[in-house]
């Protein structure tokens, strides 16, 4: 299997960040418009794909910082969950509850948004893409 290139890597990355910046900035309207409050900390990545292009270090660092903060809640509140009594889970996206779960589904959800963050973050503290914002300062 061919390893996929550092720049690439940092793109996928980046666009990943895009992706979740714009959809929580939809969110959060539409939150506003049904009176359901939101973090909107994650609209972030929309400066942090611009960031990431621009091979600004600042805001390679907050991309880690906000790739960071899931990686920590996530299996926290995962173990939360499941010492509920509850026979279904809330399965969310970006705030907003999208299905219910059973136990093992809940588990697998959470398992790959924590592995997404976990291959954002290796890449995004690679020495290989570390060096290539030393280049540029």
């Amino acid at each position: 299997m061919k390893k996929i290139s550092d720049e690439a890597a940092l793109k996928a990355v980046g666009w990943v960040f895009l992706v979740f910046g714009v959809a929580t900035v939809v969110m959060f309207i539409m939150g506003i418009i049904w009176n359901h409050l939101l973090n909107p900390m994650n609209a972030l990545g929309i400066g942090v794909f611009y960031g990431l292009r621009a091979r600004q270090n600042l805001w390679r660092v907050v991309g880690m910082v906000l790739v960071l903060i899931p990686l920590v809640i996530l299996p926290l509140g995962a173990v939360l969950a499941m010492a509920q009594p509850a026979q279904v889970y809330p399965i969310l996206l970006f705030g907003f509850p999208v299905a219910k779960a059973a136990l093992p589904v809940f588990v697998l959800w959470v398992t790959g948004f924590w592995l997404l963050g976990l291959w954002q973050f290796t890449v995004l503290n690679s020495p290989e893409v570390r060096a290539m914002f030393k280049r540029v300062a």
